[in-house]
């Protein structure tokens, strides 16, 4: 998983309801707050690449979550 931080300040605000919006068309991903996105590895390229477009600053770290096995 794939844990990106971005901040939204250099967009208008019609820009950020623009931006909004088309997060939503991504699935598989977790928004754990307004700022901050939880996303799969797999994934991770392709959503990079989508805030970039929007020339949004991010902070990206990389996680290696096992799964819990009972």
């Amino acid at each position: 998983m794939k844990l990106f931080k971005y901040e939204l300040k250099k967009l208008k605000p019609s820009q950020k309801v623009m931006f909004e919006r088309a997060l939503k068309s991504f699935t598989g991903i977790n928004k754990l707050s307004n700022r901050v996105i939880l996303v799969p590895l797999e994934k991770s390229g392709e959503f990079e690449d989508f805030l970039k477009h929007w020339n949004i600053d991010i902070d990206a770290v990389s996680y290696e979550l096992v799964p819990l096995m009972r």
